[in-house]
């Protein structure tokens, strides 16, 4: 079993340190293919995917705007914008599943930044607050990035922006209405909407730098992170298993996130004091719930096979245990296939009229989690992380 935690030195080096033994995974040639490749065949195609879909959707804002500006089509600008939206929101929910290095946790992730929060906060939602700060000109200083939490900015301030109401979240006793700047704003020829896009763009702006930063954080010409995970001159890893364990942890997304968070906890099988939350549901306003869990599990599975490289799939292969290789992938794709008839639904009228399908999707999850937890984990000698660690389900 890997043990990551601090090593702890007492008065000026009398204990050497003991240079443990890689792990029979660590020590194959897949593993250090996967760890080379991972980058340039995985993350990088993602990423630069992303961030096209970021800067045609941009634009597309700037067209809302010409268009309120020359009495144009706004509704069908913003269903156009909306079409956009979805190509960000399901590139961007496959990156879910990759947070390697600096998109990751600076608290639980080696090399990371918190860049992933900088783009996308979720479930650390305000809609309140973003009203708050739509009525307000401070994104438009330097420093607003600065001097406010995650969320306040990124793809779900963007989101709920695009998709809410054009009536504010906020309670009678707080800004913008105790302070009457939302009524003031409503009072303007759409100038909820106008304020909405220039906000958006000025989120899409900041989204798109942070995007630039992870690219050359990966990129062979840049900080090149996948030299780093294979453990090769300076790098933030150990040795070989912490680096594969690393690529390991984020495959979780799945269990803690997709399964749990998004599935579970709205079904009311989890952290649910009623029969049901669906108002904890990802992406309740533009009801794109059913898109971002399958983009997760395509995430995962290009992560899993390492695009059209070496990845964990091939691993297993080496180490002996293909059907286990072929069963998971099986298991993703059958997924996959059972969310394509429903993708378009939204999850809280599904989970009211249709909740035997949702659950069926769970489950479906389940059998690949359930791999992942179990026997991937004996296959690799690494310990579950201890967020799943009480989870039998």
């Amino acid at each position: 079993m890997i043990v990551i935690g601090l090593s702890l030195g007492f008065g000026s080096g009398c204990i050497e340190p003991v240079e443990k033994p890689l792990s029979q995974a660590a020590q194959s040639e897949s593993s250090s293919s996967l760890l080379e490749e991972v980058g340039p065949s995985v993350v990088l195609p993602a990423l630069n995917s992303f961030h096209s879909n970021i800067e045609v959707f941009r634009d597309g804002l700037n067209d809302i705007t010409s268009v309120i500006e020359n009495n144009g089509n706004i509704e069908e600008s913003l269903e156009a914008s909306r079409n956009n939206w979805l190509l960000v929101y399901k590139s961007w929910q496959e990156l879910e599943v990759m947070q390697i290095g600096s998109a990751g946790s600076s608290l639980s992730t080696v090399g990371g930044e918190d860049k992933r929060d900088e783009i996308y906060s979720w479930p650390t939602v305000s809609g309140c607050l973003i009203d708050q700060m739509t009525v307000t000109d401070d994104w438009k200083t330097d420093s607003y990035f600065d001097n406010n939490l995650v969320n306040a900015y990124g793809l779900d301030a963007i989101e709920h922006l695009l998709f809410s109401e054009l009536e504010t979240e906020c309670p009678s006793q707080v800004p913008p209405i105790s302070d009457g700047s939302w009524y003031a704003l409503e009072q303007e020829e759409n100038g909820i909407l106008k304020q909405r896009i220039e906000f958006a763009k000025a989120l899409s702006e900041h989204v798109e730098q942070t995007t630039e930063y992870l690219i050359q954080q990966w990129s062979p010409d840049g900080e090149n992170f996948s030299a780093q995970l294979t453990v090769e001159g300076a790098s933030p890893f150990a040795d070989k298993d912490e680096a594969l364990y690393a690529v390991f942890l984020s495959l979780f997304y799945v269990e803690l996130l997709t399964k749990d968070r998004k599935l579970a906890q709205p079904l009311g099988l989890r952290d649910c004091p009623n029969e049901t939350c669906v108002e904890d549901i990802e992406s309740l306003q533009s009801g794109l719930s059913l898109h971002a869990i399958q983009s997760n599990l395509v995430g995962f599975k290009n992560l899993f096979t390492g695009g059209t490289s070496t990845g964990m799939d091939d691993l297993l292969i080496e180490l002996g245990h293909a059907d286990l290789s072929e069963q998971i992938i099986l298991d993703v794709d059958a997924v996959i296939t059972l969310l394509d008839a429903h993708v378009g639904k939204p999850l809280d009228g599904m989970i009211t009229d249709d909740k035997e399908t949702v659950i069926e999707i769970y489950d479906h999850i389940g059998l690949v989690t359930t791999a992942l937890k179990q026997d991937l984990t004996t296959v690799l000698e690494v310990s579950v992380p201890s967020e799943a660690a009480g989870d039998n389900d």
